[in-house]
């Protein structure tokens, strides 16, 4: 693919296909670097960025991470699934207080998704607002057992619903 980017430079396609290629057989850095060389010759791109962002996170660039992330709430708002990312990147931190925000738009963009109450339920106990967090995770549960009630809920869902159950069991609550 690099002899064909030689080739065809003005190709942005080339570019992305590089780095997907590098991301896929675990070259993760080198796949940062191309979407951030794409970045920088190219118009932003929603898939890009947000691949800066999932990589800087999980190298706890924590940072770059809330840039990237940031860059696309700008350019792309109302999406509670990137909100919800930089939240949990801004609690990573030890943002708390913007980690809380963050869930909070995110939430009130998609209040029926129950990881977000999950997710407040968490940054709460960890600002010591207690009776908040048992209440996010009573909303999480209510949730998850209206999803149960609906369809078969998948092993991702019910791992959750056995931890919510564990922690509001006896009001033992404590991440």
């Amino acid at each position: 693919i690099s002899k064909e980017i030689e080739k065809n430079p003005q190709d942005a396609t080339l570019l992305i296909t590089r780095a997907e290629i590098m991301e896929e057989v675990g070259n993760v850095e080198n796949a940062k670097k191309e979407y951030e060389n794409y970045l920088n010759t190219w118009p932003l791109s929603y898939s890009a960025m947000e691949k800066i962002a999932l990589f800087s996170s999980l190298s706890g660039q924590w940072q770059k991470a809330i840039e990237a992330y940031t860059t696309l709430i700008e350019n792309f708002p109302g999406n509670a699934s990137i909100l919800n990312n930089r939240s949990l990147t801004y609690q990573h931190s030890g943002e708390l207080n913007k980690a809380l925000s963050d869930i909070n738009d995110a939430i009130n963009l998609d209040p029926a998704n129950y990881s977000y109450y999950f997710q407040r339920s968490n940054i709460k106990y960890n600002l010591g607002d207690k009776a908040g967090s048992k209440n996010d995770l009573n909303n999480s549960l209510a949730l998850l057992d209206e999803q149960r009630r609906k369809r078969k809920l998948n092993q991702k869902e019910l791992d959750m619903l056995a931890t919510i159950q564990k922690l509001l069991k006896d009001d033992q609550l404590g991440f």
